[in-house]
């Protein structure tokens, strides 16, 4: 019977209630709570095998948390529960540890089979973590967890085996599917014709062997564990003692670990399998979090493709209510990945300003067309329809569950810096920088676009104006960073966005 003790910290009560059902079936010890503060009283008073917890809580963020149990319980292994996975939490999530996702809505199957996984290599590590020779190798294998490039992370493995056993040759196959084919990937001591050609299909030599069958093959003083491999490899290869170890995920092998000492040299012991062993089990873990974060990565840029198109399409039609602001959102949206790269925005502040340069202006929707296209100076009356569209606009945002960060955006993006702005007659830092940034590109585009009243500004006038109301109407560093902007544009006529965000990163401005 498993006795591993699972803390549960989720605030939705279905989910809570739906994972506790699950897994007090399969006999583990269960706690559920539904904030951060009682599961760290918890913690500190009883040690956990397994945290599952979502990011989104009430009193306090998933990843804060994580780190607080850390501090408490640096062994706990995480699940991290989320409803819409950014890449910056994934990150942030596999660097603090965490050894699996599950994704809103989940099956129970999904959530044993993640629960069972983690749990099995837990207990591996506890098993071996009694051997003394371990321990400061545990250290270093940990950092597998920050790496996020497979070639750089093979090369870690190769590199630690080395170190931790003397080896004189260490190499790591992965294993291609689609042609059941075993390449070098990662290689020391090897020639580069050697990790060229070598190439094993699944159940061929020794390695081969190793992937078809999910087992090891270990020769220590020139005698081999399984007694049916020819003499012809030690004699060939002048090798005295190998290990050849499989890397397996999910009861799959996904790769073979080589290492071999060649005669005269101190053979491979125990220790040294032991130690091999683990290492393939942390490598395994970290390969699988690379491609779990990978695939987070992929899932979550297609979704905000996705999300992000809808957006465009809806600011094309609100457009289309006002022929004069014809490609208006579009031309904000470049200039203000420009501007957030200058500020040096959090990637969190990027994305809502992404979203709202393109919907800063859906209020629209509910002011008259006859007041949009008037060609004459509008009516006091007309201008106080015209200044509501702020508040129509993030009232429409606000229910929409994603876009709901966005709406106070739209709701201040007309505030001046200076406080004499509406609706809410904020100033300063009270304005969200993304409502502050809003206001500096709105008003610049608005300026160089004809209107029914007036013919376009040129560009140079349009900044001037914008400097002189730095400080007044406008966030002067907001100001700053735009003015920027347009002059690497001057300096660049011909080029993309692209082209001038590369070349302010060069620049070093």
């Amino acid at each position: 019977m498993q006795t591993e003790k699972i803390l549960i910290v989720e605030d939705n009560k279905d989910v809570r209630d739906f994972c506790v059902d699950v897994l007090r079936k399969e006999s583990f010890s269960l706690r559920a709570v539904d904030r951060c503060a009682d599961a760290i009283r918890m913690a500190e008073s009883e040690p956990f095998d397994l945290i599952l917890t979502d990011i989104k809580l009430p009193d306090m963020n998933g990843l804060e948390f994580l780190q607080t149990i850390k501090k408490i319980r640096h062994d706990t292994s995480a699940i991290i529960i989320t409803g819409y996975g950014s890449a910056e939490n994934a990150i942030n999530s596999l660097k603090l540890g965490v050894q699996g996702f599950l994704v809103k809505p989940f099956s129970s199957g999904e959530l044993l089979e993640s629960v069972n996984e983690i749990l099995e290599k837990a207990r591996l590590v506890k098993e071996n973590m009694r051997l003394k020779l371990l321990f400061p190798f545990f250290e270093v294998t940990r950092s597998f967890i920050s790496d996020f490039d497979l070639k750089s992370l093979l090369k870690t493995v190769v590199a630690v085996a080395k170190r931790e056993t003397r080896a004189d040759t260490v190499s790591i196959m992965m294993l291609h599917e689609d042609t059941e084919e075993l390449t070098i990937e990662a290689a020391i001591g090897l020639s580069p014709k050697v990790i060229e050609s070598a190439k094993r299909k699944v159940g061929e030599r020794l390695s081969g062997w190793v992937a078809r069958e999910g087992k090891p093959l270990i020769m220590i003083d020139e005698r081999l564990v399984e007694p049916w491999v020819s003499n012809a490899f030690i004699k060939k290869d002048r090798v005295s003692s190998s290990i050849c170890m499989p890397l397996i995920n999910k009861n799959r092998v996904i790769g073979v670990l080589n290492l071999s000492k060649k005669r005269g040299t101190k053979p491979f012991t125990r220790a040294d399998v032991e130690l091999t062993g683990v290492l393939c089990g942390q490598a395994a873990i970290a390969i699988a979090n690379l491609k779990l974060y990978t695939e987070v990565v992929s899932k979550q840029e297609e979704l905000e493709k996705t999300r992000f198109d809808a957006i465009k399409a809806l600011a094309q039609a609100i457009e289309a209510k006002d022929s004069y602001t014809n490609g208006h959102s579009e031309r904000m949206f470049q200039y203000s990945l420009a501007v957030a790269e200058i500020l040096n925005l959090p990637e969190e502040e990027r994305l809502l300003l992404k979203y709202a340069t393109a919907l800063h202006d859906i209020g629209k929707i509910g002011v008259d067309e006859s007041i949009l296209r008037k060609p004459s100076r509008l009516t006091p009356e007309e201008f106080e329809e015209i200044k509501s569209h702020p508040a129509k606009g993030a009232s429409i945002i606000k229910e929409v569950d994603f876009l709901s960060s966005v709406a106070p955006i739209i709701y201040h993006h007309h505030e001046r810096y200076d406080g004499k702005g509406y609706p809410g007659g904020l100033s300063g830092g009270q304005i969200p920088i993304g409502s502050r940034i809003v206001a500096v590109l709105d008003t610049y585009d608005a300026m160089t676009s004809d209107r029914p009243y007036r013919n376009a500004l040129p560009k140079e006038a349009a900044m001037k104006e914008l400097q002189a109301c730095s400080g007044t109407q406008f966030d002067p560093e907001v100001v700053d960073a735009f003015l920027k902007v347009a002059a690497i544009e001057d300096s660049n006529i011909g080029g993309t966005m692209n082209n001038i965000l590369s070349k302010h990163v060069t620049a070093g401005q």
